[in-house]
């Protein structure tokens, strides 16, 4: 089965888009990371990770919700993609570690792509004094706006919620 599925990603273009797309911007956050001291670079270094997981699993994976197709999203949507989850991640491990949130949000800085974006979603997300299906809703919805990917309907949202907070779990399960 794994040999067809490849065969067939590679067919499709799938792979040579993902290699042009998603993992540009995966090395991209990755060598940012690396300029990070050693907390904040750990735990980026997981938030990434984490955020591989559920663009892969969204965009990519061949159970992903009917109109996410990664092929239709260029190199840009998938920064402004990346930083949205990474800035989600960063606002919950605030949330958690109230001591190390100011740190937390330097290293946030340092590492998405455009800042003044990552502030804007940051913004609307500190209303939240928790993480709950609307504090999904927030990202999710920043997500369409901004990145122009995805659309407003129950299944995108549903999967884009169950993937980015488990792969978060995930994440903080390795910090």
């Amino acid at each position: 089965m794994g040999l067809i599925r490849t065969l067939g990603e590679i067919i499709s273009g799938r792979r040579y888009h993902k290699n042009r797309t998603n993992n540009v911007v995966i090395r991209e956050l990755w060598e940012r990371a690396k300029m990070l001291p050693a907390f904040e670079m750990q735990l980026f270094q997981n938030f990434i990770l984490s955020s591989d997981l559920a663009t892969e699993a969204l965009l990519f994976s061949s159970d992903r919700p009917r109109g996410l197709d990664a092929n239709r999203y260029d190199l840009e949507q998938f920064r402004v993609f990346y930083d949205s989850l990474l800035t989600f991640y960063a606002f919950i491990a605030g949330l958690g570690m109230r001591e190390k949130e100011k740190g937390i949000h330097v290293a946030l800085k340092a590492i998405v792509s455009d800042w003044s974006r990552a502030q804007q979603l940051l913004s609307k997300l500190r209303v939240h004094e928790s993480v709950d299906s609307s504090t999904a809703g927030v990202v999710w919805s920043h997500i369409i706006d901004t990145a122009h990917i995805g659309e407003p309907n129950v299944v995108q949202f549903a999967m884009f919620a169950m993937q980015s907070l488990a792969a978060y779990g995930a994440a903080m399960s390795k910090a």
